[in-house]
């Protein structure tokens, strides 16, 4: 599917914690910058040195890519007490206004088209209010297919409203959801909802993260 998202496109990816979000997130991102594609990584999860810690373990290195084809915004380290040089940094997660300033930066250092990846906004809705993360949500998403590139956001599944994710899902042209499966055997699935102008396969998959990300037969 990596191959067929177009350049000016926005993405919804929900599912439960540890299904392997973040490794399907890091999969694209490694076949964009081989790709010599830009890319920008909102983090709110993990610090940058732990994502790049764990990209070790399964393959791709980032090292090599940062500051000249990838930029993280780095808005996790401000709740360890921590601050993340060489990138920018975000200290107050209720100042919406303040990640849509470092992402207009960001991108004009590497240049448009981006690849950018929120992982995940999930926990921005702690700070700030269910209305105002919505119309943020809403305003990136259009200031981003129309001007920036592509955006893929992240959210976790069984945390929010019904009616909000039915919302999001609104507003971007794709959505794809990760399940763990139930039986003797932990499974992980995913499922394509629906790729606005994109033929897709509505099934349910499997797929494994043993070593990054990988759909089965």
């Amino acid at each position: 599917m990596k191959e067929k998202f177009p350049k000016n496109y926005t993405l919804l990816l929900s599912g439960p914690p540890g299904v392997g979000k973040f490794e399907y997130c890091l999969d694209l991102v490694s076949y964009y910058l081989q790709k010599d594609e830009n890319v920008i990584y909102i983090t709110t999860e993990q610090s940058p040195n732990d994502i790049k810690a764990r990209t070790k373990k399964i393959g791709p290195t980032l090292e090599e890519y940062e500051s000249r084809k990838l930029i993280f915004i780095d808005c996790f380290s401000w709740s360890v007490g921590e601050k993340y040089e060489g990138s920018f940094s975000i200290d107050n997660p209720a100042n919406l206004n303040e990640i849509s300033i470092s992402l207009d930066k960001a991108v004009k250092k590497l240049g448009k088209p981006v690849r950018i990846f929120f992982d995940s906004i999930s926990p921005l809705f702690l700070h700030n209010a269910q209305s105002a993360m919505s119309k943020f949500f809403q305003v990136l998403s259009s200031r981003v297919k129309s001007d920036y590139g592509f955006i893929l956001y992240t959210l976790q599944d069984g945390v929010h409203e019904p009616q909000l994710v039915n919302t999001l899902v609104y507003l971007v042209d794709g959505f794809i959801q990760m399940e763990f499966g139930e039986g003797e055997r932990l499974e992980r699935k995913l499922r394509v909802h629906h790729l606005r102008g994109i033929p897709s396969d509505p099934s349910w998959m499997r797929f494994e993260i043993k070593n990054g990300f990988k759909l089965l037969e």
